[in-house]
């Protein structure tokens, strides 16, 4: 619950669902408070980001983004990427890989799946 409060505070997204239990158990596709589905994209970041200097120069953008089912406050989330496509850009020392995303909650049931692409350098350090 306070992981939720926080990321309202710091986005600004205070809607009904994250913040009000009464209101949120009104909505029928929720049924009680629930996490922000950025929140969620943001925590998966977090799972699968290596944080060194690396490869990886950027993220590029998500496609495909879909929340599938509701996750509630006491939830856990898991994150599986697997690498769909590579494209090089030539002369240019980086390229774009796709990342099929899926997050499950702690019943394995899918939560949001989505596109990540990400700019990757051709060496493992960049500037090396």
């Amino acid at each position: 619950m306070a992981d939720i409060e926080r990321f309202a505070a710091l986005s600004g997204d205070r809607f009904y669902a994250h913040m009000d239990e009464t209101q949120a158990a009104r909505n029928p596709l929720f049924g009680g408070r629930v996490a922000h589905g950025y929140f969620l994209v943001s925590a998966a970041a977090g799972l699968f980001v290596d944080p060194p200097y690396g490869p990886v120069l950027a993220n590029y953008g998500l496609d495909s983004l879909r929340f599938l089912k509701p996750v509630k406050p006491g939830d856990r989330i898991k994150v599986r990427l697997t690498c769909k496509e590579k494209s090089l850009r030539p002369a240019q020392g980086y390229g774009e890989v796709r990342w099929d995303t899926a997050i499950t909650n702690q019943n394995g049931e899918a939560v949001a799946n989505y596109d990540v692409l990400t700019m990757v350098s051709e060496k493992a350090v960049p500037d090396a």
